[in-house]
C-alpha cells in the first residue's frame, strides 16, 4: 500500500477543506469540480494542546495556557443537468482553560455553483462568509496589551468564466472576485477595506500534462477608516509567467515570476513594485514518502496605520512518510520575511519547525501528535517570540 493510501483520511480531510477556499481558481480546478464527489461528506476534529506563548509576545510578557479546540467540517454537492452545486461548512471553535479572553469561534459558509455550458465554455458562481482571527504572531502589528486576538468578518463573492475544452490547445480564463472586511475589536476600525479584483489568464497546452500560461492581476483595494487614521487606499497590479507540469505522477509543479506594483492614493503610505513569484513542488520519492517544497515572493497590505505595503518572503518544506500501512510521520520547516519601512528598515524573520505522528485507527479515525516551535527574530527587539505547541487530536470521516 502506497503512501497516499496509507493517509487516506488525511487527504479526504484536505481535499474537504480545499473546497471551502474561495479563490477563483483555474481552468483545471474547474474540471475537477466536476469530478468531485456528490452527496454529503464530512469530518470532524477534537484537539488538545498546550501553549507555552498564547498571544506571541516577548519572553517577559509571555502566557501560558492549555485549550481544546473543535473542527467540524461538512460539504453537501449535487448535479443538476451538467451543473454542480456546493454548499460548505467549516468551523474553528477554541476554548482555553484560563484565559478566556483568548477563546474564539471562527466559521466559514460558501456556496458554489460550476456550470457546464458546453464543452468550450464553463462557468463559476461563489458566495460566502467567514467569521475568523488572526493569529498575533503572523502579523507585523505588535500588541503588548492584547486580550482577544484580533477577529474579522469577511463576506466575498466571485464569478468566473473558462474559454477552451480540457483538451484545447489554448484556453481563457477571465475571473472577478469581491471581498468586503470589517474588523470587529481591538480598535482596527482603520483596516476595513472592499477589495475588487479582475484577473485574465491565458493557458497554453504543450502537452498533456505539461502547460504554460501568462496572468494578469488588477486589484483595487478601498479603505474606510475613522476620524485620525490615514486613507490605505491602494491598487494592486500583478503580471506573471508560468508553467505547470506533472512527470509520470513523481514530480508535479506550479511555478510563475513577473512584475508586482502596489501604489497607494495617499503619498504617506509607501508603496512598494519589483519582482513576484510563486512555486510549489512535489516529489513522490516511493509509494510511502512524499516532499513538498514551495517559495514566494509579495507585496501585501501592513496591518500598522500609515504604513502602506510590506514585501514578503516565504520558504517551506514538508515530507512525509509512511511507516507502516497504518503510521505515518512528517516533518515541516517554514520560513518568512518581512521587510517593512518605518522610516528605518525594519526587517522579520519568522522560523516555524513542526513534526508529528499519525495512526490511522480505522479508515475513518484517526489519532495524531504534533509538537511546533515558532521563532520570530525582528531589529524590533519588542517585537521577537518564541513559542511551543504540543498537540494530541483524534479526527473521524463521515
Amino acid at each position: 500500500m502506497g503512501f497516499m493510501e496509507v493517509t487516506g483520511m488525511q487527504k479526504n480531510r484536505t481535499k474537504l477543506l480545499s473546497a471551502i477556499l474561495l479563490v477563483i481558481g483555474s481552468a483545471g480546478t474547474a474540471a475537477n469540480a466536476q469530478s468531485q464527489l456528490t452527496g454529503f461528506t464530512g469530518s470532524a476534529e477534537a484537539q488538545v494542546s498546550h501553549d507555552d506563548n498564547i498571544y506571541r509576545t516577548t519572553d517577559e510578557f509571555a502566557q501560558s495556557d492549555s485549550l481544546i479546540t473543535l473542527k467540524p467540517e461538512a460539504m453537501l454537492a449535487g448535479i443538476y443537468g451538467k451543473h454542480r452545486f456546493q454548499f460548505n461548512y467549516s468551523g474553528d471553535y477554541a476554548k482555553h482553560f484560563d484565559l478566556d479572553y483568548a477563546d474564539y469561534d471562527d466559521h466559514t459558509i460558501s456556496i458554489r455553483a460550476d456550470l457546464d455550458h458546453s464543452v468550450r465554455f464553463k462557468a463559476r458562481f461563489v458566495a460566502a462568509y467567514i467569521k475568523d482571527h488572526q493569529d498575533p504572531g503572523t502579523i507585523n502589528r505588535v500588541q503588548l496589551d492584547l486580550a482577544e486576538f484580533n477577529t474579522y468578518d469577511e463576506i466575498r463573492y466571485g464569478a468566473a468564466v473558462f474559454y477552451g475544452g480540457s483538451d484545447a490547445t489554448g484556453r481563457v480564463e477571465l475571473r472577478y472576485k469581491n471581498s468586503e472586511v470589517d474588523y470587529t475589536n481591538n480598535g482596527l476600525d482603520f483596516l476595513d477595506n472592499t477589495l475588487n479584483e479582475f484577473g485574465a489568464k491565458f493557458i497554453y497546452r504543450i502537452s498533456e500534462k505539461t502547460k504554460t500560461y501568462l496572468e494578469a492581476i488588477y486589484g483595487d483595494y478601498d479603505y474606510t477608516p475613522p476620524a485620525g487614521f490615514v486613507d490605505q487606499d491602494n491598487t494592486n497590479v500583478i503580471y506573471r509567467a508560468g508553467i505547470t507540469w506533472d512527470f509520470a505522477n513523481k514530480l508535479t509543479g506550479d511555478i510563475n515570476a513577473g512584475y508586482q506594483e502596489r501604489d497607494f492614493d495617499n503619498q504617506e503610505s509607501r508603496g512598494t513594485s519589483g519582482l513576484t513569484y510563486d512555486g510549489s513542488l512535489t516529489w513522490n520519492i516511493s509509494d510511502y514518502t512524499e516532499l513538498e517544497v514551495n517559495a514566494s515572493r509579495q507585496s501585501t497590505d501592513s496591518t500598522l496605520d500609515q504604513l502602506g505595503g510590506i514585501t514578503r518572503n516565504t520558504l517551506g518544506t514538508e515530507i512525509k512518510h509512511g511507516i507502516t500501512e497504518r503510521l505515518s510521520i512528517n516533518a515541516a520547516f517554514n520560513y518568512f520575511k518581512d521587510n517593512i519601512d518605518l522610516g528605518l528598515i525594519r526587517n522579520d524573520k519568522r522560523y516555524t519547525y513542526e513534526t508529528g505522528l499519525t495512526f490511522d485507527v480505522t479508515r475513518k479515525i484517526t489519532v495524531s501528535g504534533s509538537y511546533k516551535h515558532q521563532t520570530r527574530d525582528s531589529t524590533l527587539t519588542f517585537a521577537e517570540y518564541e513559542s511551543n505547541i504540543v498537540s494530541l487530536s483524534i479526527a473521524m470521516a463521515i
